[in-house]
């Protein structure tokens, strides 16, 4: 006689699956195998892996657009209409003196101010 199946609890299955939670994270939540997950309830978390998806993505549009969070808007339409952040093409300057190296990546904004040791790296 098999052993009797082991009961699950569905309503966590689905919480851990909307959360994207790993089948390894629900197997450990649930006590069960992973084989036991894929083979019993793949499609559902599978579906509520979707369902999880959707609230995010509406919570990210109601930050964007109902809070008019910029961050989240300009995020939003880099992902979603391939709008990147302009490329500048400033020169690199560096100049070296006896006791550091400064590097210059845009105009008059000093990105790196490096003590030199007098100590080459490549050496």
């Amino acid at each position: 006689m098999p052993r009797p199946l082991k009961k699950l609890d569905l309503d966590k299955i689905c919480t851990l699956a909307k959360m994207h939670c790993t089948y390894e994270e629900i197997a450990a939540v649930m006590g069960c195998c992973v084989k036991t997950l894929e083979r019993r309830y793949k499609e559902i978390i599978d579906n509520n892996r979707l369902h999880g998806k959707s609230s995010l993505r509406r919570a990210m549009w109601s930050k964007a657009i109902d809070e008019g969070n910029v961050v989240m808007q300009k995020w939003l339409s880099e992902q979603h209409l391939d709008m990147k952040p302009a490329q500048t093409s400033a020169p690199v300057q560096a100049e070296l003196s006896e006791d550091k190296l400064v590097i210059n990546f845009t105009p008059g904004g000093v990105i790196s101010d490096i003590p030199n040791d007098g100590k080459n790296s490549s050496d």
